[in-house]
């Protein structure tokens, strides 16, 4: 992106926030002052303080209840539930969390592509400058040297006196460069390109041929901390794609190939060569929680695995035979953004699938009653499901649930952090590519902290999401939450992960596999723009949350 583009969107993005939302913008005065003399520590919970307190209005201030109100039978709910996640207890325990945690991750994507999106290396600069080791581990090395001049654009810099060493040697990278990256790099592109929606992936790819034969290849800085991980990987690569062959009938042996595969893409960095001069430790904190981001963004695997999990679940307690359509409905789930912690919420709404719920309580409806709504609940109950078929009512709150959550909270939370962020952090006597390349290194450093992400697997958010259910047992039952309730991703764990895929649960999961292969997650701007909130929401001269949230129910008749 050009410098001076991002100096537009975020400015508009800043006037979207305190003008058209019309949050409580804190700037970055009011951050000083609460900060001043503070540790860093500090300065970030209170960059997520705030961010909380301007935004939670969308949220409902908290209160939630997306699925209704259920405490007037409270009593009959089952003990160990996280439908209780959609509650005042479940927003202060783990959406807050959950959603600084995606924030942080969000922009640290945003700025990978804002730096990184137009600097196009070779075969020989990726041999020499980052070859085996983490984008973020190789600038923070020096192996080279991101520059911003003139405020137009970022450049790659490989001066000698600016770079203290590359990567590797140059006979080495030199080596790679002829001998090893042309090929295993065209070889993953051809593999990508053999799949329609994966195709532009292999389009970040640019091979050059010299002859008939692929001497180079080019890709941008920005693809490269997937792609590098993923060369090489053909076999695995393949093992997964043959389930997306939705003529084959899937076999046990192509089953147990498909989870191994995966537990080695996702457990498994590319390890350094014996050359290599480093120590173990090649990646930074942040390099392999970016791997594993855009790894799970791109191929959705634990996505599929929960997702899965939850349909078999909700087959047993309705007793339904779901078929193909009711699974493309649920797949619309994989909009939301929140790669790491969307597990828990698709749970949660699915577990909020009981006669206790009494569904036109909604927060989204009961929102739409206030005297300057457009419309209320009543007035669309006809266009809508039979009122007292629970498993219909409950269908259209999550289809609301997850159209709102994707389309309207996420984009405001991650523009507000984004915007608030680089405010706080701006250094007047910088360019504003000086800046943004402060913002990354910051960041990184930051998310490469051992108490921050410290570990990153389907227990996410779990600790907090026991708490919350432990408060709301019976006071007079001493037990506690079983972590067997939660839904999360084994793929490390293949036996289990056979075990549990057996009888119905494997057409389940094959279907599944093949929804979230061709359901292609809608594309959210970078930051919040008058253009995107002109082509989602039609009634923005109304109360804006009002407006937003009449567009998106109107959506769906």
């Amino acid at each position: 992106m050009n410098i001076l583009e991002f100096e537009k969107q975020i400015n508009e993005a800043r006037n979207i926030l305190i003008y058209g939302v019309n949050l409580k913008y804190h700037s970055s005065d009011c951050l000083e002052q609460k900060t001043e003399n503070k540790t860093e520590e500090t300065i970030w919970e209170t960059l997520f303080e705030d961010m909380h307190e301007s935004c939670k209005v969308i949220l409902s201030d908290g209160g939630l209840q997306f699925f209704g109100d259920t405490s007037i039978e409270k009593e009959k709910y089952p003990k160990q539930s996280l439908m209780y996640l959609d509650g005042l207890q479940g927003y202060n325990l783990v959406w807050n969390n959950m959603i600084n945690h995606h924030c942080l991750l969000a922009t640290y994507d945003k700025l990978n592509s804002i730096i990184f999106q137009n600097i196009v290396l070779d075969s020989y600069k990726i041999a020499r400058y980052i070859n085996y080791f983490g984008v973020n581990f190789s600038y923070k090395k020096d192996f080279f040297r991101i520059t911003a001049k003139n405020n137009d654009s970022f450049k790659f810099n490989e001066d000698k006196d600016c770079c203290h060493r590359g990567a590797a040697d140059i006979d080495q990278a030199s080596n790679d460069a002829y001998n090893l990256y042309p090929h295993s790099f065209n070889t993953l592109k051809k593999i990508l390109n053999s799949y329609e929606n994966y195709t532009d992936i292999g389009k970040q790819i640019t091979p050059i041929e010299s002859g008939n034969k692929i001497t180079n290849v080019e890709i941008s800085l920005s693809n490269l901390p997937l792609l590098q991980q993923l060369r090489g990987k053909g076999p695995d690569l393949k093992n997964i794609f043959k389930l997306y062959d939705g003529k084959r009938k899937i076999t046990n042996g192509n089953l147990l190939k498909f989870i191994e595969s995966i537990a080695y893409l996702k457990k498994c960095p590319i390890n350094l060569p014996s050359w290599s001069y480093a120590n173990s430790n090649h990646m930074t904190n942040a390099d392999k929680l970016y791997y594993r981001y855009k790894l799970e963004q791109t191929f959705h695997f634990d996505y599929i695995y929960c997702l899965t999990q939850n349909i078999a679940r909700l087959n047993n307690d309705f007793n339904l035979a779901f078929n193909d359509d009711f699974i493309e409905f649920a797949t619309s789930s994989i909009n939301l953004p929140n790669t790491f912690s969307r597990h828990l919420l698709i749970q949660m709404a699915f577990e909020c699938c009981t006669d206790y719920h009494h569904f036109k309580s909604s927060f989204l409806y009961k929102q739409l009653s206030k005297p300057d709504a457009i419309m209320d609940y009543d007035r669309r109950t006809p266009k809508k499901t039979d009122p007292f078929e629970t498993f219909g009512q409950w269908k259209t709150c999550y289809i609301n649930f997850i159209n709102y959550m994707a389309t309207l909270v996420f984009p405001i939370y991650e523009s507000y952090f984004f915007v608030s962020f680089y405010d706080h952090f701006f250094r007047p006597e910088k360019s504003v590519g000086e800046n943004i390349l402060y913002l990354y290194e910051t960041l990184s450093d930051y998310l490469s902290r051992d108490d921050i992400f410290n570990s990153i697997n389907g227990n996410f958010l779990v600790e907090e999401s026991k708490k919350v259910c432990n408060r709301n047992l019976n006071k007079k039952d001493n037990s506690e939450v079983n972590s067997d309730l939660f839904i999360f991703a084994d793929y490390i764990n293949s036996k289990k992960t056979m075990d549990m895929l057996q009888g119905n649960s494997q057409n389940i999961f094959q279907s599944v596999v093949l929804n979230a292969y061709n359901h292609l997650p809608e594309q959210m701007p970078m930051l919040l723009s008058q253009e995107y909130l002109n082509n989602n929401f039609g009634h923005l001269n109304k109360s804006f949350i009002n407006a937003c949230i009449t567009d998106l129910l109107d959506a769906n008749n």
